[in-house]
């Protein structure tokens, strides 16, 4: 029987295999059925044998023409213009990674959770989705970027893939990205036409202040309870808003603010007068503490309000 490892460190084999973001598969393609134990699941012992490999037997194999840190190559397309390499954080930070001009902003609330739950780690999870312009040299991330925003708080030496495309299309980024977050709800306000950049920006900047001036009212969880908010639920709320209402298309950053102001008085007035909304005490508490009651109903962008 054939270790895994040991083909993998004499440089014995072709390539390991990767496909599907959401359930990372490796297969490496000239090991036959009859090489292996059928008793160990194959993908589990490939897995295992780059993720415990060492830095010297890493960087110490071929390095891919044109990526800008050590790697070790785990899959490539013929004409090398799509890549999937295995690094570490440590080697990865000596690039500067922009996000895709597509991409959503960073939702700094997200990060403290990755660090915590990676903080340990010796091989992270997932996979980073990069594009390398050559023109410039620049990488831009199109998935993952709040992976890569946590780098500081991780182990240096942790393991990490990266799918790389040299030169794609937009069309071809814009495909693989919806690929990638076909299980992910991904605001509307960044997919759906009718939006034009300076509108999107204008509610990207409306949330941001939200989030800078009352931090604890949002959680990086899809499930969260009033008064608090998720970061792109509060997008898509705005964005229901605008499409209730397409007046509210040319509001700028103050209208919004005002807007949003007038909406969390009456529901001031409604959850401190009426049970009508059933809010706790401790919830009102945290409202009063903070001075911030637009989140104590779960549907704060309703019309009648």
């Amino acid at each position: 029987m054939i270790n895994v490892q040991d083909k993998i460190q004499t440089k014995s084999y072709k390539s390991v295999h990767y496909r599907t973001p959401d359930n990372v598969v490796y297969a490496i393609n000239n090991i036959q059925d009859d090489d292996v134990d059928t008793t160990v699941n194959i993908q589990d012992r490939i897995y295992h044998s780059i993720s415990t490999m060492t830095e010297e037997t890493m960087f110490n194999l071929p390095q891919i023409k044109g990526i800008d840190f050590k790697h070790i190559s785990i899959h490539r397309e013929k004409d090398d213009n799509h890549v999937v390499v295995l690094t570490n954080i440590g080697e990865i930070k000596k690039v500067n990674i922009y996000n895709w001009e597509l991409n959503r902003p960073i939702d700094k609330t997200r990060i403290p959770d990755i660090i915590k739950n990676n903080k340990h780690k010796t091989m992270l999870e997932g996979t980073i989705y990069l594009v390398k312009k050559t023109k410039t040299g620049r990488y831009y991330c199109y998935d993952g970027m709040h992976r890569l925003s946590s780098f500081e708080g991780l182990n240096q030496k942790c393991k990490i893939i990266v799918d790389i495309m040299i030169d794609p299309t937009n069309g071809t980024i814009v495909d693989r990205f919806t690929v990638i977050n076909q299980s992910i709800s991904v605001p509307e306000l960044y997919t759906n036409n009718m939006f034009e950049k300076d509108i999107k920006q204008t509610v990207l900047n409306v949330v941001d202040y939200y989030i800078k001036n009352y931090s604890t009212h949002f959680s990086p969880k899809k499930n969260y309870n009033v008064p608090n908010c998720n970061r792109e639920i509060m997008i898509n709320m705005i964005t229901e808003m605008i499409k209730q209402d397409e007046n509210r298309k040319s509001f700028n950053q103050e209208e919004w603010l005002m807007e949003l102001k007038n909406r969390e008085i009456r529901i001031k007035v409604l959850v401190t007068t009426t049970n009508k909304y059933k809010i706790t005490k401790k919830q009102l508490e945290k409202c009063s503490s903070t001075g911030f009651y637009l989140f104590a109903i779960k549907q704060w962008n309703i019309e009648y309000l």
